[in-house]
């Protein structure tokens, strides 16, 4: 009797691990869609704020020639960050102006458009300037308004579409959903976001490379073999018509996306289908967590163990 005690708690503790586990790549995959990605340029806008509050202590009043080697370290450090943030930004505008052409959400178009009225990549592009000429307090001051106004662009995307509503189980019961289908979802969110940043760095750097089409196909080839990912874990989940639903509509845009890389075709239109399929992917882990009863989905039944 004792051992089977042991057996049962022994078990219970490798599911909570699982159970953190999956939660943990939860916390992560938020970060990863349009809200997530904002609001982390908004803290690293903070960071840099703060980082130049330190920085304008020792040296307020100072030219570039008279910093002190380490604060200099310093200042160019944060130019550095502010020039990644820029880039950040940059893409998550291209994305989003992908996104909206594909799904014809207003809101999308909207925090672009705002983006564009606010000369947000001048203004960042001068901020790094701006910090690299020392002018700290300026660089201060700006940097706070940036992350207001990131923060703000998040707020607005946090609003949910009428399209996107939903009622999990329909007759109110939670059905505990594998977890093997919550992992796997997790896994094509994540090698779709590795695969938007290579077709990124593809159209980036396509005029310097005479093997751009070989190496479209080769993502093409990848998109595809996720497609067919995709389908095994949906036949795995058939007393889901919801869930099923939104994995049909990921598919389908993984087929979009392969048509594109094999065309080949890495520009705006094809990162709009790829992030598709990511926020599409993202939104079909919600619905396994309303039809499972809410935070932890699969896995939130542990919890009373």
């Amino acid at each position: 009797m004792r051992n089977a005690v042991e057996e049962q708690q022994e078990l219970i503790e490798k599911l909570k691990g699982l159970m953190k586990k999956m939660d943990d790549s939860l916390s992560n995959l938020n970060m990863e869609n349009f809200v997530g990605r904002l609001k982390k340029e908004a803290d690293n806008e903070k960071t840099i704020s703060d980082s130049l509050a330190v920085a304008m202590k020792t040296s307020i009043g100072m030219d570039q020639n008279t910093l002190p080697e380490k604060i200099k370290i310093e200042i160019n450090a944060q130019k550095a960050k502010q020039e990644q943030v820029r880039k950040s930004v940059r893409a998550i505008q291209d994305d989003m102006l992908g996104f909206f052409s594909r799904t014809q959400i207003k809101k999308y178009q909207e925090v672009s458009d705002e983006m564009d009225r606010e000369q947000t990549q001048k203004r960042l592009a001068e901020l790094v300037d701006t910090i690299g000429r020392n002018q700290t307090a300026q660089g201060m001051k700006s940097a706070k308004e940036m992350a207001d106004k990131f923060n703000k662009w998040a707020k607005i995307l946090e609003q949910k579409d009428d399209k996107q509503a939903s009622g999990a189980a329909g007759n109110g019961e939670m059905i505990p959903v594998d977890p093997e289908i919550v992992f796997g979802l997790l896994r094509l969110i994540q090698r779709e976001q590795e695969l938007r940043e290579q077709t990124r760095s593809l159209e980036e750097n396509r005029k310097n490379m005479p093997d751009y089409s070989d190496k479209a196909a080769k993502l093409s080839e990848r998109q595809m073999g996720m497609r067919q990912e995709l389908k095994k874990i949906k036949d795995k989940a058939p007393e889901f018509p919801k869930l099923n639903s939104i994995m049909d509509s990921a598919e389908k845009a993984m087929t979009d996306a392969g048509a594109l890389l094999f065309k080949p075709q890495t520009d705006q239109e094809t990162l709009g289908v790829e992030t598709e399929v990511i926020e599409i992917l993202s939104s079909s882990l919600q619905q396994e967590s309303e039809i499972s009863g809410g935070s932890g989905g699969a896995m939130s039944m542990l919890m009373m163990m």
